[in-house]
């Protein structure tokens, strides 16, 4: 399976951080909810949401690839939830 992360990550609707995938050539988005950024390091946490996506990005990454290594994609995206990251 070939996963491509793209460098286009941006701000959804609200405060959750939407990250381009390429999976196998196929266009699918990862979506980090905001929850999902308070939970992943709290003793590191700042207040602003892009900010804390950069500081755990790689951690943030593994778990969005694992994700859609396991079959956890629905309508080509994948949600990464609080309960993922603790």
């Amino acid at each position: 399976m070939n996963i491509e992360f793209k460098d286009a990550v941006f701000l959804g609707e609200t405060t959750e951080i939407n990250l381009p995938i390429m999976v196998n050539g196929q266009s699918i988005i990862c979506i980090v909810t905001f929850e999902a950024l308070e939970d992943i390091n709290p003793e590191t946490k700042t207040d602003e949401p892009m900010q804390q996506y950069l500081s755990n990005e790689s951690q943030l990454k593994s778990i969005a690839e694992r994700k859609i290594r396991n079959g956890q994609v629905t309508s080509n995206k994948v949600i990464i939830y609080s309960a993922d990251v603790i």
